[in-house]
């Protein structure tokens, strides 16, 4: 039993040798006989062309070897013979005769190489173990047919692409590598109709304090002499940060001076020649208006008595005591007196006038030495205050930001010259969005912040929260005050966001300061990728 399955494995073992081998001996014989038909027709044609008529249609294709049988061997195939290229070429059957011009050239068939090949080929040894059943009798070969190629078909070959070599067959892994494509556009287009990206939007932004910035003004023309303070200082609220001197300034208070001194010299010699003037006129007419009214009060018993005396001689006249004449002189004494009394206090009352215009003029002339002084005092006072803001000091506890100016540099008045942080102020965000994203972002949004200072792909970003979105569009001035001249913007709105986490510049060992430029990311929308790969070609044919 043993016996019988080693000798079926030995049989089927040189079955599978045998099939091998006449396989790959098969291939190289058509290579080989392709070659050598290739390589006659070639020199045949450098020889003399081939006559333009179109010859004989070729015969068939030679038949294919016939199935090896079960324990025959290569070499009982078919007949030994020598090879191809030890027989002399002679027109046969089994031959193709090429009529040319200058010679007459036989082309061998390939079959008949393929023949000669397999009969050149050592017999397989069969294995000891297995005793080798008797030969089978092969079949005669079939007869060699016509060569494997036409003529014409060598020609226009030879001809077009002479020298070139055979169509090679792709190998198989052309064909992997394809169905790996086709698989790969496939997965892409599912990809694509299924995930969703991220429409983003940016911004430019920079940390400002909560509590605002002091700016510093100088308050006087004149150049910088010392700078006491750096960026970056933390100052007490009245601390000397730099010192301006103007040499204007300093000639201008001078003057003043001088001024004001004149003033009051030349006030304190009239005025008191002046006081002395009104004093006397002011005495004359008190005393006038003293006498005048002590005789009006005279003139008014007087006439009081020639009231009562007219009234007596009135009714003395009635009982014809007294005259008419008698009468009649009474009568005239009381209106002598009536005008002497009115005459008195008409004088008072003039009097007391000049009195009042008097006390009036000398009221004016001393308002207006007063005003004199008074103008020149202010003038003086005022170019002291400057002369003490030459030192401009520090009007709150903070952190100074900036110092915009240098020693020997000259200021004008009102020009900005530092920046100081109040202590304590906590940092906020102040962020620029375009006009054509302003309706994708609402207040409570979160926003991704990229510091210019630190690599947002290496550590990351920081996290932030829009508190305040501007209503109306921020004004060119409102931007380069925030960010800085230099930075050129579209319509944009003015946003304010609130840090929620900044834990990648911890990391990172960056420290927030206010002034630090950074970009802001807004998160507008979501959207497919197919409808964002598409975009262009719908824009392109609207």
């Amino acid at each position: 039993m043993a016996g019988s399955v080693n000798r079926k494995d030995a049989e089927r073992a040189d079955s599978e040798v045998a099939k091998a081998r006449r396989r790959a001996a098969f291939i190289a014989t058509i290579r080989r006989a392709s070659q050598v038909d290739m390589a006659t027709a070639r020199s045949q044609t450098r020889r003399e062309p081939l006559p333009p008529t179109r010859p004989a249609k070729l015969a068939t294709r030679p038949e294919p070897l016939p199935p090896m049988r079960r324990g025959e061997a290569d070499h009982e195939r078919a007949p030994r013979s020598a090879p191809v290229e030890d027989r002399p070429l002679r027109p046969k059957a089994s031959t193709q005769v090429v009529e040319t011009k200058a010679r007459r050239v036989t082309l061998v068939p390939p079959a008949a190489q393929a023949k000669a090949a397999v009969q050149a080929m050592p017999a397989v040894q069969a294995k000891p173990a297995v005793q080798a059943r008797p030969a089978v009798q092969a079949k005669p070969a079939a007869q060699p047919g016509p060569g494997l190629f036409r003529a014409e078909a060598l020609q226009h070959r030879l001809s077009s692409e002479e020298g070139h070599g055979l169509v090679r067959v792709s190998p198989p892994w052309t064909w992997a590598l394809l169905w790996v494509v086709v698989c790969g556009v496939g997965a892409a287009l599912a990809a694509s109709f299924i995930g969703e990206v991220e429409v983003t939007g940016r911004g430019r932004g920079i940390l400002r304090p909560t509590a605002g910035v002091r700016v510093l003004t100088s308050q006087m023309t004149g150049t910088v002499v010392s700078v006491d303070a750096h960026s970056g200082d933390r100052v007490k609220t009245g601390a000397a940060l730099l010192r301006i001197e103007s040499a204007t300034t300093q000639a201008q208070l001078l003057e003043a001076e001088r001024e004001l001194e004149a003033v009051r010299t030349r006030f304190s010699a009239v005025a008191s020649q002046q006081d002395q003037h009104y004093d006397e006129q002011i005495e004359n007419l008190k005393s006038r208006a003293k006498r005048l009214t002590d005789q009006i009060a005279s003139l008014r018993i007087s006439v009081s008595r020639q009231v009562r005396r007219v009234e007596a001689d009135g009714q003395l006249l009635k009982k014809g005591l007294v005259s008419e004449l008698a009468v009649s002189d009474t009568q005239e004494g009381l209106a002598q007196a009536q005008r002497r009394l009115s005459e008195a206090e008409t004088t008072l009352d003039q009097t007391r006038q000049e009195l009042a215009s008097i006390e009036a003029r000398r009221q004016d002339e001393l308002w207006q030495r007063q005003q004199l002084l008074s103008n020149a005092q202010n003038k003086r006072d005022a170019l002291a205050l400057v002369m003490q803001q030459n030192v401009i000091g520090a009007p709150q506890d903070g952190t100074v930001e900036a110092l915009l100016v240098k020693v020997g540099e000259v200021v004008q008045a009102g020009q900005p010259v530092g920046k100081i942080v109040p202590v304590e102020s906590a940092l906020r965000v102040v962020s620029f969005l375009a006009e054509k994203d302003r309706a994708f972002v609402k207040a409570g949004d979160e926003v991704e912040l990229e510091l210019d200072q630190l690599p947002h792909a290496e550590y990351g970003t920081l996290r932030a929260k829009a508190i305040r979105i501007g209503d109306d569009l921020a004004s060119p001035s409102e931007i380069s005050e925030a960010i800085g001249d230099g930075q050129k913007f579209e319509p944009s709105y003015r946003v304010e966001l609130e840090i929620t986490d900044a834990r990648a510049a911890e990391m990172a060992g960056v420290k927030l300061r206010t002034g630090t430029l950074l970009n802001a990311r807004f998160t507008l929308r979501r959207q497919k990728l197919i409808a964002l790969v598409l975009s262009p070609l719908k824009r392109w044919f609207q």
